[in-house]
């Protein structure tokens, strides 16, 4: 996982494994994730299981690869827990392992992956979450409105609940601002009606909403331009023309925090 301190600016990139092991595939999700033992690429660990998203795979583009690796990160830096994520290279050899095997003709390189969670995971019970779990959905909600994250819906939850936790998992959809199909606007801190509408957690905290929801908001009040750059500093050239956009994106709703919330408080009503 990226190193974040509280209340510092000390931010490291995903670290580097090197897939040695085909498992299998997620059993669900639209590209069906390579399940993949994989081991750090620098120092001694055993191997460990990750999720593995990789060109070749069905509805996998660079975009898709950038949005889920740089949502994750962004979340953990925004105080969401998350599936660990992780840079996975993928030999030639491995590829051609995985063909083999499934018949999912990925590419080699470095592809993007969140370690395994285990197995029987549930998402959060709606109209059942404890007051812990219910800040934690907020926390999420925020996220995802900050991003323009379409894709945690009753229908395709994006997470579960890890002893007691509630983790959020798949980041592919975040930042549909870069789409040119949707786009920004010029207030990046508005929020859309329908994006709202169609949230996981948006019924329950219509209900139930949290004592502060300034509080929540302080992370990203944090989030500095150095942060920001860190977090994308170690991003594939490719990558970078969505890079500078998003920081751009966080940047303005940050200094809009106040605008913001409101927005959040008026979608809720």
């Amino acid at each position: 996982m990226p190193t974040i301190a509280a209340g510092t600016d000390v931010i490291t990139p995903p670290p580097l494994w090197v897939a040695e092991t085909y498992l299998g595939r997620a059993v669900s999700g639209r590209s069906r994730a390579l399940r993949l033992g994989c081991r750090r690429k620098v120092g001694d660990r055993d191997q460990e299981e990750f999720y593995v998203k990789s060109m070749g795979l069905p509805e996998i583009t660079e975009r898709s690869l950038f949005s889920e690796i740089l949502g994750n990160l962004l979340a953990r830096a925004l105080g969401i827990v998350t599936a660990e994520p992780a840079r996975i290279e993928i030999t030639e050899a491995m590829a051609g392992l995985v063909r083999d095997a499934s018949g999912a003709r990925i590419s080699p390189g470095v592809a993007c992956g969140s370690r395994s969670l285990g197995a029987g995971l549930s998402p959060p019970l709606l109209g059942q979450m404890t007051g812990e779990q219910n800040e934690q959905a907020a926390r999420i909600y925020l996220f995802d409105m900050l991003v323009q994250n379409p894709d945690r819906r009753p229908a395709n939850e994006n997470c579960v609940v890890v002893d007691g936790v509630i983790v959020a998992i798949d980041f592919a959809e975040c930042f549909s601002f870069l789409l040119p199909i949707v786009g920004g606007t010029g207030e990046p801190w508005r929020v859309y009606p329908n994006l709202a509408s169609s949230h996981l957690f948006r019924g329950t905290l219509s209900e139930q909403p949290p004592a502060e929801w300034s509080s929540l908001l302080e992370e990203l009040k944090s989030v500095s331009d150095k942060r920001l750059s860190d977090l994308t500093g170690w991003i594939p050239s490719r990558w970078r023309q969505w890079a500078t956009e998003v920081r751009e994106h966080v940047a303005s709703v940050r200094d809009h925090c106040g605008e913001f919330q409101q927005e959040i408080l008026r979608s809720l009503l």
